[in-house]
């Protein structure tokens, strides 16, 4: 594998500029946010991971953060999409002819690394305008979720017009649908660089907010007049961006989030739209058991050769099985490679105008030889002990060859989990556990539940058999051939180039910043 460097007006500048917010955060990950307290009286903090999310910079005086894109903290995951923000939060507030941009005088940072951080700002208007006003901000990131609370305090408040400002990354997103207080974007051409889906949301106690957009730039502001309290909060939802019937399912499941954003904020939420799907399991209790499951994979998953990379094994990683049972992931053989497929990440030298994305081009011709059967399957054995129906959430991803990721230099800590691979793509396994056949009639007992599973008492028959996904061309593990696949590796090759951006970046980061000393 090749990387390619993104210089001012090639060709490929448009792939580098929505991964430039990565980058930035990347080469910045080993700054104050790793070593800083709570309550550390910083500028930025650079780095904010939540269980699902890293964004970051977040500017403690603007009260602006950026970014946003999947990273799963545990087991430590990078996912499908570059990040979801330019830059979102910044709050102007006007009255006549003057105006004054939020800057804050007092500051308050409380990072929490996998679970919620908050950020409280207090600035003054000052003499910008004929009274004086006090801003309180409330910045709380959690989840798939951040949340600009501002407080507005004055004698004349209520004359006061409050915009809050920000863009989407991705400016070659091609839809932005919109309500009276929501956006949502997303980008509907699979051949654009990868995009999350993004929402905001907007409130105020005071007049209705108007939204505006510009499909142009990216850029967006919610306006409203009259408001002591306006809130925004953002939404980041990633998704196999690669796959096309996948888009479908992540804007049916993204739509209600966002229309009713209080109910589930700070949530974490799962990849939505893999197409692979489990048929529903029985067993025994107490009868071992040892069988292949039967599995739906959508014909794109194949047809992208997401199974075939070398170096790359898919890993299943299933939480709140059954007590006794285990998933084995069995793969086949891959296709042989031509030439050597070790990444190379080449960057310029110190000082070349350049965009910092390492994007890497995979030159490996696979063979194309007909496979007679999926490049995986899964394999349920062990003993149940605890009869009940268990629906088990059952995540598959890449797992990154020794040494990909580079890690922290000279021994620094890094800010975030370190990445144990990359594209989730999430399930779930059903599995009825049947009582053990007797004589006797003992008196019942509600089954344990298995922490990451729900599980609800077994009575009659086995539940209904799975159905493939919806509008994906499938593939049945044992009850049909798989086609051949080209391995189309430039299909996947856009997020493995954030990975090492991210990677190769610290080190650049950690070398400025000694030079800098």
């Amino acid at each position: 594998m090749r990387a390619s460097i993104l210089r001012h007006n090639s060709a490929s500048r448009r792939l580098g500029a929505a991964g430039i917010s990565l980058a930035l955060v990347g080469g910045s990950l080993l700054g104050a946010s790793a070593l800083q307290p709570a309550q550390a009286e910083v500028q930025a903090l650079h780095t904010i991971n939540t269980s699902s999310t890293i964004w970051g910079p977040a500017n403690t005086t603007t009260g602006t953060l950026r970014s946003g894109f999947g990273f799963r903290a545990d087991p430590g995951l990078v996912g499908w999409s570059f990040p979801a923000f330019s830059e979102i939060g910044a709050l102007t507030l006007s009255q006549g002819g003057s105006s004054w941009n939020f800057s804050a005088d007092t500051r308050s940072v409380n990072p929490r690394s996998g679970g919620k951080s908050v950020i409280t700002l207090t600035g003054n208007t000052g003499d910008a305008f004929t009274e004086a006003y006090t801003v309180a901000l409330t910045l709380t990131i959690e989840g798939n979720y951040a949340r600009w609370t501002y407080s507005i305090a004055g004698e004349k408040a209520d004359t006061l017009t409050a915009t809050v400002d920000g863009a989407f990354a991705a400016r070659h997103t091609s839809v932005v649908e919109s309500t009276s207080h929501t956006l949502l974007a997303h980008n509907v051409d699979p051949s654009e660089p990868p995009a999350a889906i993004s929402g905001v949301s907007v409130k105020s106690d005071g007049s209705a907010p108007t939204l505006t957009t510009d499909s142009d730039s990216g850029a967006f502001s919610a306006t409203t007049t009259g408001a002591s309290l306006f809130e925004v909060t953002a939404l980041v939802v990633d998704y196999p961006v690669r796959i096309p019937s996948a888009l479908d399912a992540a804007l049916a499941f993204t739509r209600p989030l966002l229309a009713n954003i209080d109910a589930h904020f700070g949530e974490t939420h799962v990849a939505p739209g893999a197409p692979v799907d489990f048929r529903d399991a029985s067993v025994i209790e107490g009868t071992p058991v040892d069988t292949e499951l039967t599995t739906t994979i959508g014909q794109e998953l194949l047809d992208m050769g997401y199974f075939m990379i070398p170096g790359f094994d898919a890993t299943t990683r299933a939480t709140g099985l059954p007590a006794g049972l285990t998933l084995t992931t069995i793969l086949g053989d891959k296709p042989s490679a031509e030439e050597e497929t070790e990444p190379e990440v080449t960057w310029p030298e110190e000082g070349e105008e350049v965009l910092p994305v390492p994007m890497l081009a995979l030159d490996t011709e696979l063979a194309a030889d007909e496979a007679e059967e999926a490049p995986i399957s899964f394999r349920l054995s062990g003993t149940a002990t605890t009869p009940g129906v268990y629906t088990v959430p059952v995540t598959i991803y890449l797992a990154l060859p020794d040494g990909a990721f580079p890690g922290a230099p000279d021994g620094e800590e890094l800010p975030f989990p370190e990445p144990v691979g990359l594209y989730p793509l999430d399930t779930t396994l059903k599995v009825t556990v049947a009582p053990r056949a007797s004589n006797e009639s003992p008196t019942p007992t509600a089954p344990a539940e298995t922490p990451g599973s729900t599980v609800t008492p077994t009575d009659a028959g086995a539940p209904p058999v799975g159905s493939t996904p919806s509008g994906t061309p499938a593939i049945a593990r044992g009850t049909a051939g798989l086609p051949t696949t080209g391995g189309d590796f430039g299909a996947l090759a856009l997020s493995m180039g954030l990975l090492a951006a991210v990677g190769t970046t610290l080190l650049l980061g950690a070398r400025r910043r000694r030079a800098a000393e």
